[in-house]
C-alpha cells in the first residue's frame, strides 16, 4: 500500500524534489486514478517547490508537505480555469485533478496537465530578433489575461502588494542586496505607489515558466502564484528575471501588450518590483551601487528601448 510522503526537514524534502524514482510511484498511482496512461519511464521537472514528473505526452505535479502547499493547489486550479477561457493566451490544458489520499490532512492533491513541446526559455540561447518577436507576443498574450473579467474568480492566494508590500523596507534589510543608503530610501520611496487597477497576474514569468520553440511563444506553465493585483506585479519577475534586464526586450513586451511609457512608469515599476515577495535585485546589485538614488535606479533597470 503507498504510503504518503513524510520528511523531517526542508532539506530532506528539497533532496527528494528532483528524484523522479522516489516519485514515481505517486505519480503512476495519481494517474491510475484519473483512467490515464502511465508511462514507462518518467523524469523530473524543473526543480522548483514541488515534485513534477515528465511523462512523453503530459506532466504531474505533486502538492504537500511544503508550507502553503493547499493554497498554491487551490490557486493552480482556479487559475488554470480561469485562463483556459482566455482567448489567444497559450497555457497547457489541465487534463485531471484530484488528491492522492482523501480525507487525510495532509491529502497530497495533484494536477495532470498537458507537456509542452520546445524548452523553457532559461535554456535555449534565442537569436535577438526571435527573442524580442517572442517578447512582443508575450505582451499580447499577458494584456489578453489582464484584461479578462475577475469577478466570480475566487483564488486561494491573497494579494501580496496589499498583504505585504508594507514589510518591504524590512524585507530589503534582511537580503542587503542594495546599498544602505538605497534601502533607506525605500519608506518615502513607496509612497508614492498607486497602484494602477486589480486585474488577474501570473505572477511569475520567469525563465522558467515561459516555453518557447523556434521562434513561438509555445506556452505559459506554472500558475501557483496567480492573483489578482496590479498589473506592474508582472514586471519584476519577468524583466529582471527573464529577461534579464534587457530594455529592448522590455521595449517589446510593452509594445506588444500596448503598455503605456507615460511618466513616471520606471518608478511605478521599480516600487512594484521592491515590495515583491522575492529578492528580484540581487542580480543588479553592481548596478545599484553606482546609482546616487532609487529614481536612478528605476531609470537604468526600466526606460524601455525602442
Amino acid at each position: 500500500m503507498l504510503e504518503a510522503p513524510v520528511f523531517d526537514s526542508r532539506g530532506a524534502y528539497a533532496a527528494r524534489l528532483g528524484d523522479a524514482a522516489y516519485w514515481r510511484p505517486y505519480a503512476a498511482a495519481a494517474l491510475a486514478a484519473c483512467g490515464l496512461t502511465v508511462p514507462t519511464t518518467f523524469s523530473s521537472g524543473f526543480e522548483g517547490t514541488y515534485p513534477t514528473l515528465l511523462g512523453d505526452r503530459l506532466v504531474v505535479k505533486l502538492f504537500g508537505w511544503f508550507p502553503g502547499w493547499r493554497k498554491s493547489f487551490e490557486t493552480e486550479v482556479a487559475a488554470n480555469r480561469a485562463v483556459e477561457q482566455v482567448d489567444g493566451l497559450s497555457a497547457p490544458r489541465v487534463l485531471a485533478a484530484g488528491s492522492l489520499f482523501p480525507g487525510a490532512d495532509d491529502d497530497w492533491p495533484f494536477l495532470v496537465s498537458q507537456r509542452l513541446r520546445g524548452q523553457a526559455w532559461r535554456e535555449v540561447d534565442l537569436a535577438t530578433r526571435t527573442a524580442e518577436a517572442i517578447a512582443h507576443d508575450l505582451g499580447g498574450q499577458i494584456r489578453r489575461l489582464h484584461d479578462h473579467p475577475t469577478g466570480s474568480l475566487q483564488l486561494a492566494r491573497a494579494d501580496w502588494l496589499a498583504d505585504h508590500g508594507r514589510e518591504a523596507h524590512d524585507r530589503h534589510r534582511a537580503w542587503h542586496s542594495l546599498p544602505d543608503r538605497l534601502i533607506d530610501e525605500i519608506p518615502a520611496y513607496l509612497r508614492g505607489y498607486r497602484p494602477e487597477r486589480r486585474c488577474l497576474v501570473h505572477g511569475d514569468l520567469t525563465e522558467d515558466h515561459l516555453f518557447v520553440a523556434g521562434s513561438t511563444l509555445i506556452g505559459i506553465i506554472d500558475w501557483g502564484d496567480a492573483m489578482v493585483t496590479d498589473p506592474c506585479y508582472e514586471l519584476g519577475a519577468l524583466h529582471l528575471g527573464a529577461f534579464a534586464g534587457d530594455r529592448r526586450l522590455l521595449g517589446q513586451f510593452l509594445d506588444g501588450y500596448g503598455w503605456s511609457r507615460a511618466e513616471g512608469f520606471a518608478d511605478q515599476a521599480l516600487r512594484v518590483a521592491l515590495m515583491h515577495e522575492f529578492d528580484l535585485l540581487a542580480p543588479f546589485s553592481a548596478l545599484a551601487a553606482g546609482c546616487s538614488d532609487l529614481t536612478s535606479l528605476a531609470h537604468h533597470l526600466w526606460a524601455p528601448v525602442r
